[in-house]
């Protein structure tokens, strides 16, 4: 049963941290939507956080472990997808 929550932590992990990408792009773009972005994450995380509060309180620590693994994976993750698409935009016109 505890791997559920692992596994639902992981998934909330992984969705905060694209609304935490799709902030920070719409920040860097000056656009407003950002507001969005920060409401719905606020909204996700309340709530994830008072269903385990208030139905499943002994697997909380189980939640919270896979929260932190799929942010930090989905930041990896991430990262090298970023580095990858670097590298295909520094070839140019010039490579072989």
């Amino acid at each position: 049963m505890k791997y559920l929550f692992v596994i639902f932590g992981i998934t909330v992990g992984l969705i905060q941290l694209f609304l935490l990408k799709k902030t920070a792009d719409s920040l860097t773009a000056g656009k407003k939507d950002f507001l969005l972005f920060v409401l719905i994450k606020l909204v996700i995380y309340a709530g994830a956080i008072s269903l385990l509060l208030l139905l499943f309180r002994e697997f909380i620590l189980f939640a919270g472990i896979g929260l932190a693994a799929g942010m930090i994976s989905g930041a990896f993750i991430n990262f090298f997808i970023t580095l990858q698409k670097g590298k295909n935009n520094d070839k140019g016109d010039d490579a072989p």
